[in-house]
């Protein structure tokens, strides 16, 4: 049986700050194996409401099964040279 792919809550914190995302996958270990350096936060904070999350819906959500895209692309083709 496959299971459908739910949306989960990830940051990035690259030390002077952080980015979010939503990443959809099966389960959110999927997520952590593929991007280790991402952090899984398993409950909205309180301070982001739903106009935020949308934002980040919008602008940062990601397919486990794709190909990464925009700042997470740049992240994972960085694990090359460091």
């Amino acid at each position: 049986m496959i299971r459908a792919k739910a949306p989960f809550l990830f940051a990035y914190d690259y030390g002077q700050g952080g980015v979010w995302a939503v990443i959809w996958a099966r389960e959110a270990r999927e997520v952590e194996l593929k991007y280790p350096e991402l952090k899984l936060i398993p409950e909205r904070p309180p301070w982001m409401n739903d106009a935020h999350l949308a934002d980040i819906e919008l602008k940062s959500s990601f397919d486990i099964d794709e190909a990464p895209t925009g700042w997470l692309k740049k992240l994972v083709e960085s694990r090359d040279t460091d």
